[in-house]
């Protein structure tokens, strides 16, 4: 009798441990549908941004044309500048981006993708290195072209306005910069994590 009680408190907890083992499974993937979705909303955000800038690059290379060779009456040297910024600014922008397209990225397996992430980190880390001198050099520029023009005051109010609007978009720039580096960045701690799950 007292094998019998043995044996069936040993199938009871047998039982217990079983269902234990299922609610934790179901837990862990629940667990991962989260992160999935949390990545998810990340490289949304990242994807727009990158959408964003390049549908700007694309808008600022007629504008560059209009507004500077024909309205101002700047060098085309200038022109020709600003539309090659604009340029690299979309192919790189493009490069970069191009990973983060959501079908593609949320499809790869977790090491391909956190290279991937990874990858795309430093490339943005890295834009600044380019970018900023590539927008000093056209701010210079643009104040040498209007007062070449010899229209004096409009330099100096362009010169004023430059170095304000330069405050301010290094400023809001820095800022996104920030941002999707931080997303860059949570989207591998939760690849990391969801390894570590595995």
């Amino acid at each position: 009798m007292e094998t019998k009680n043995l044996n069936l408190e040993i199938e009871q907890l047998r039982a217990d441990v079983n269902r234990f083992k299922d609610r934790l499974d179901k837990q862990q993937i629940v667990n991962k549908k989260m992160m999935r979705n949390a990545m998810s909303g990340h490289i949304s955000f990242i994807s727009r941004r990158y959408l964003i800038v390049m549908l700007m690059c694309v808008l600022m290379i007629p504008y560059s044309i209009w507004y500077f060779r024909y309205m101002l009456g700047l060098s085309l040297a200038f022109t020709v500048y600003s539309i090659l910024i604009f340029i690299i600014a979309f192919v790189y922008t493009y490069l970069n981006g191009k990973d983060f397209i959501h079908h593609k990225l949320m499809g790869l397996n977790l090491l391909n993708m956190g290279l991937r992430v990874a990858r795309a980190k430093k490339w943005d880390a890295e834009w600044l290195k380019i970018g900023i001198p590539m927008v000093t050099v056209w701010l210079l520029w643009l104040a040498y072209d209007l007062f070449q023009i010899g229209n004096r005051e409009m330099g100096i109010s362009f010169a004023i306005g430059g170095i304000i609007g330069g405050i301010i978009g290094g400023v809001v720039g820095f800022r996104t910069h920030m941002k999707i580096q931080k997303s860059y960045q949570s989207i591998l701690d939760q690849i990391e994590e969801l390894k570590q799950q595995d």
